[in-house]
């Protein structure tokens, strides 16, 4: 498979502060993929030096198949034309899950689904490709496989990726395999910085017989460790598993964070998983339940030793206004030692709405009033 990328020569570089494509007009935007190219899904990431990945799934002659573009600070398009990622028979359509990761070097870590390894056309695997910001494909022009050449799956997707401080990364995503479609299982895999597979999947896959297991986020556990926040059975259930460096759990049994209550709507959309800086996880959603129609936002803290950082169960409610809160956002301030979160309220009917903060201690505590900060009002 043979891959063209075109840069902009070193001297036209130069001159990217004068003909820089960004403009100060806000109704004014960017056309980063060509109009006459249609495309099913994007997804975006910003790299420490400015520069801008946008991956982009696009129809192309087997299918739906993964491309790249690069836009630098000032808003110029790198690469004279998208570099393509792959072209197997893909089936990487879907929006559900993540694929795009940059790194702290500025690179793309990009995961694909295709049936490269399938057998009569059936099965489906993850393989992911490392690519730097001059084009170069660091795993090599065909990727890693995840899974081995030798395993696919009847389903592949929901994949979720970090990068840990040592430079490696951590991948999860659900697969259904055999004659069962319903039950859903948790496949894991860490890759060194150089690409070398550095766990056995047997022993760090979450299966039973009876349970489904969904929705995973990995995130940064500190000291080369994991934390895989996933969902169990079929209440959805919310839990979390730290993973030391060699994928042997670290607490003595999984944190129950939440359980359940979810309606219908796919926890992927709702929840949010962030890293606290100590080796513990931040999280938030909003749900309903009550049952009552009226969502409300919430937050959790997982310390570094698995216990519930707050006092209550299920979530320390953010804001008690009444409105129905949706999109809830988190993350945690080092400089103060504070959570912070940012969600939208809404009348019952939509038709009206605002944007609120809200600030909280390790403790759980409320530091902008029961309510919370108004930043956009009703």
């Amino acid at each position: 498979m043979k891959k063209t990328l075109l840069l902009i020569v070193a001297g036209a570089m130069s001159c990217i502060a004068s003909f820089g494509q960004w403009s100060s007009n806000t109704a004014e935007n960017l056309l980063a993929w060509p109009e006459d190219d249609p495309f099913i899904s994007s997804e975006l990431k910003i790299a420490p030096n400015g520069n801008t990945w946008l991956a982009v799934n696009c129809i192309g002659p087997d299918g739906v198949n993964t491309n790249l573009q690069l836009i630098d600070v000032a808003g110029n398009i790198l690469f004279d034309e998208p570099l393509v990622v792959a072209d197997f028979v893909a089936k990487t359509w879907t929006s559900v899950g993540q694929r795009l990761l940059v790194d702290k070097d500025g690179n793309a870590i990009v995961s694909v689904v295709d049936k490269r390894y399938a057998v009569n056309n059936r099965g489906e695997s993850h393989t992911v490709y490392k690519i730097s910001q001059e084009g170069e494909f660091l795993w090599g022009e065909t990727g890693i496989t995840l899974e081995g050449a030798d395993k696919v799956y009847i389903h592949a997707y929901g994949m979720n990726m970090t990068q840990l401080s040592d430079g490696s990364y951590v991948f999860a995503w659900m697969h259904t395999d055999g004659s069962d479609y319903s039950k859903v299982s948790i496949e894991m895999q860490r890759l060194s910085a150089d690409g070398e597979l550095l766990w056995n999947a047997d022993d760090v896959r979450i299966t039973d017989d009876k349970t489904t297991y969904m929705y995973p986020f990995v995130i940064d556990g500190g000291y080369g460790q994991t934390i895989l926040i996933y969902a169990k059975g079929s209440a959805q259930d919310i839990y979390a598993r730290k993973l030391d460096f060699d994928g042997s759990l670290v607490w003595s049994e999984d944190t129950r964070i939440y359980n359940g209550g979810w309606g219908s709507i796919p926890i992927w959309t709702l929840l949010t998983v962030a890293p606290t800086g100590d080796g513990g996880a931040l999280l938030s959603w909003n749900d309903d339940r009550y049952f009552t129609q009226i969502e409300s936002a919430y937050m959790t803290y997982i310390k570094p030793n698995g216990e519930i950082g707050f006092s209550v169960d299920n979530g320390q409610i953010l804001g008690l206004a009444g409105w129905r809160s949706f999109s809830v956002k988190s993350l945690y301030d080092p400089d103060t030692d504070n959570f912070y979160a940012i969600w939208n309220e809404t009348s019952s009917s939509q038709s009206w709405g605002r944007v609120v903060a809200q600030r909280v201690n390790k403790e759980g505590e409320l530091l902008w009033g029961e309510n919370g900060l108004e930043l956009k009002p009703m």
